[in-house]
């Protein structure tokens, strides 16, 4: 769950980035930052991942991806 500029606009069912509550539900108990998923990006981008393949990161602040 990540707090986004492009994701705070009111979609009905969908809870705004702007709600202060927004993230409390995952174990971290609070909304990722944009800027913590680029070292996962930057891994994937980097000589240091070229033998991954086909491989799930999840960058969740560990909530499960059902």
């Amino acid at each position: 769950m990540m707090s986004q500029p492009a994701q705070q606009q009111d979609v009905p069912g969908v809870q705004s980035a702007m709600d202060p509550q927004f993230g409390d539900d995952t174990p971290l108990g609070r909304a990722g930052q944009p800027a913590e998923l680029a070292p996962t990006y930057g891994l994937l981008a980097s000589d240091d991942g070229s033998y991954m393949s086909g491989a799930r990161i999840a960058v969740t602040g560990g909530r499960p991806i059902l």
